[in-house]
């Protein structure tokens, strides 16, 4: 009785079932709760502090599913319905995870209202992504180190009347946005995007076409299916390849993920041949300061 009173107090979805019933897409796996205080603080660091073995290790699942699942997919964005899903900790966990295995990786802050990513990473942004969009900055001047693993960052500004100004001239429909994804692509290996609520703002969708696949994220059990299965269409309607569904802040008899249920779902998408199996950690390649200048309009 006391387990029927409880499910009907779950709200979001808790198991791979409601995941396939409200959105069509696979279940990719679910990310518990911090135990260890630090990383209830800041989760993403689990990847690098180790203090949160669980969190640590689903983290690094989550990261080889994508790599199985998505392969050929270099450029990911990471979404959800409403904001406090979890998605940039999922963003940073992803993308420190994969420099730790030795790719060139960049995390990009397209969250520019709230610029989660940037203060989970605490990077100051005196030179950040609108900077270098608007050409008062050249790329490399925007792009940070992240100092606990080989991760470049390009934060969202912290510059209110450039972020208003981006707002109204909608910066990520812009070529800009094309040349920068493009120049981008040369430096990495891979780029991971933290974009905005779907349900908050429309700039998740304007980024899509830049995109080769999504990950969703919502909170266990916490956000509306009804707002979970509206922002997963407003996400289908871009035609954009949908990886699937990440459930976070699951307690610990969250299920497994399925593999034999998923599939490969980032349609038309190819191998990619940058993997690195073993992990070995590559020498970092400086940026060409040629197109950066050119990105910039110097």
């Amino acid at each position: 009785m006391v387990a029927f009173l409880r499910k009907l107090l779950v709200r979001g979805l808790s198991t791979s079932r409601d995941v396939e019933r409200w959105t069509g897409l696979p279940y990719l796996g679910a990310i518990p709760r911090a135990q260890a205080r630090a990383s209830r603080l800041n989760p993403s660091a689990a990847v690098v502090e180790y203090d949160d073995p669980a969190l640590a290790a689903s983290f690094k699942n989550l990261h080889a599913t994508f790599l199985r699942e998505c392969p050929g997919a270099r450029v990911v964005a990471l979404s959800s319905a409403v904001p406090k899903d979890g998605k940039t900790t999922c963003s940073v966990a992803l993308a420190r995870t994969s420099a730790l295995r030795g790719h060139r990786t960049v995390l990009l802050d397209f969250d520019l209202r709230r610029r989660s990513a940037s203060a989970e990473l605490r990077k100051p942004a005196a030179v950040g992504l609108l900077e270098v969009m608007s050409g008062r900055a050249r790329l490399d001047e925007g792009l940070y180190f992240d100092g606990f693993t080989p991760l470049y960052v390009l934060p969202a500004s912290d510059d209110l009347e450039l972020v208003r100004k981006a707002v109204v001239k909608d910066v990520f429909s812009s070529p800009m946005m094309t040349e920068l994804v493009t120049v981008l692509r040369r430096r990495f290996d891979y780029i991971f995007i933290d974009t905005p609520p779907l349900l908050a703002v429309a700039d998740t969708r304007h980024i899509a076409p830049h995109v080769d696949a999504f990950l969703f994220v919502t909170r266990w059990g916490r956000t509306p299916k009804d707002s979970v299965a509206a922002a997963v269409d407003l996400l289908k309607s871009t035609r954009t390849p949908l990886a699937g569904v990440v459930l976070t802040q699951a307690p610990p008899q969250a299920p497994p993920r399925a593999a034999e249920k998923t599939g490969v779902v980032a349609r038309g998408v190819e191998c990619d041949p940058l993997s690195d199996a073993h992990g070995t950690l590559r020498r970092r390649s400086s940026l060409d300061t040629a197109d950066s200048r050119r990105l910039a309009g110097g």
